[in-house]
């Protein structure tokens, strides 16, 4: 069986995370399978190659689409010799995007997908858009290439009832959409001796997302809102490092808040998801602007605070009964202490670890039930 696995890369760790929650849970089912992904521009091969991924030829310059001229000239063998499988030989696509079908992405990753679910549907592939967040749809150009993605797909799950009421309100009908959670809650993190240091400190992960996706006024501000929250835990007493969750815009953004905030900080740029996964399970508390920085977290019952900058944010802290975590960037100074001492106040960090804890169980069971699911569908 080859399957697909789209939406993943190896930049955003995020994204490597569900790579990883996938192969782990899939082989486990079907060790036999083969695992086929859309090579990213600039993304090294010899991560995929450590997998033991396989490329599908989809190269497409302007109009001309030379990876399915390729493929069609290559003999199969020869393909399979070079690790290339092409989109007509795919049984399974498993979608990963996390968030690429909303306004804030643009229409053409949706038009894109819609073109290709149909195509492959047509080719006899069956196809699931694993737990993502969807929309806002503002542009109604949207609804013609939801439909087609409705009609083509064969399991749709939502993370949250937010994404599920977007997407339902642009279709005909919803009678496949299902809510699940994140599916990196499955994955046992990496914890490493070197990072043992880290023990009971306070992680802080930044986004560029805050910036760039974003009007220019929160922009602006979240910088300083940063500053402002590691001047607050350093009056406490509390050791701080920053932790990298996607490598390039991220690092420099880390950069400048080490620079605004006046202290020198430590910031980490660990390349392994498991690892990153692994420290942030041995810190007394995460502030993380990365969607899976608090994913991360909460899983794992460590208390997390979060600025977002998109519904899935509110969603996820909803769905943990812990909106007393999501941090504003006008938040008042009062409130800012208020909402700091769920994590740096014992009696309130144990309170909420435990509620969580408690969420994280009941969604890991969901999940395994959502793959159980999927699995009885194959």
């Amino acid at each position: 069986m080859n399957i697909e696995i789209k939406g993943i890369g190896f930049t955003n760790k995020g994204a490597e995370l569900m790579l990883h929650a996938i192969l782990q849970k899939v082989r486990s089912e079907y060790p036999d399978a083969t695992f086929v992904v859309k090579p990213n521009y600039g993304e090294s091969y010899d991560k995929r190659a450590e997998l033991g991924i396989y490329h599908k030829l989809d190269y497409q310059h302007y109009s001309l689409n030379s990876g399915k001229i390729l493929g069609k000239i290559l003999p199969k063998g020869m393909r399979r010799s070079y690790g290339l499988i092409r989109e007509d030989e795919i049984d399974l696509l498993l979608d990963a995007s996390g968030l690429s079908y909303s306004d804030t992405m643009g229409i053409q990753p949706t038009k894109r997908a819609a073109k290709q679910f149909k195509q492959m549907k047509n080719n006899g592939a069956k196809i699931v858009l694993l737990p993502q967040a969807f929309g806002p749809f503002k542009n109604p150009k949207f609804k013609k290439y939801l439909q087609t993605l409705y009609d083509h797909t064969d399991f749709i799950y939502a993370r949250d009832e937010q994404s599920k009421a977007f997407f339902s309100d642009n279709i005909s009908s919803n009678g496949k959409i299902q809510i699940a959670p994140d599916f990196t809650n499955l994955l046992e993190p990496i914890v490493r001796k070197e990072y043992e240091e880290r023990k009971d400190e306070i992680c802080v992960i930044p986004n560029y997302r805050m910036i760039d996706k974003t009007d220019q006024e929160v922009g602006n501000r979240y910088v300083s809102l940063m500053a402002k929250i590691i001047q607050e835990l350093i009056n406490r007493d509390e050791k701080i490092f920053l932790l990298i969750h996607e490598d390039g815009r991220d690092v420099h953004l880390a950069e400048e808040i080490k620079k605004v905030s006046g202290h020198d900080l430590d910031i980490l740029n660990e390349a392994d998801p498991l690892k990153i996964k692994g420290i942030i399970s041995q810190t007394k508390g995460v502030i993380s602007s990365r969607f899976h920085g608090i994913v991360n977290a909460m899983s794992q019952g460590v208390p997390a605070l979060a600025t977002g900058w998109h519904h899935k944010y509110k969603m996820l802290f909803r769905d943990y009964d812990f909106l007393d975590g999501l941090i504003s960037v006008d938040i008042s100074d009062d409130e800012l202490k208020y909402k700091i001492d769920n994590i740096c106040d014992k009696k309130k960090r144990d309170q909420a670890s435990k509620k969580i804890a408690t969420f994280s169980n009941e969604f890991k069971e969901t999940t395994e039930k959502m793959w159980v699911e999927i699995f009885k569908f194959i």
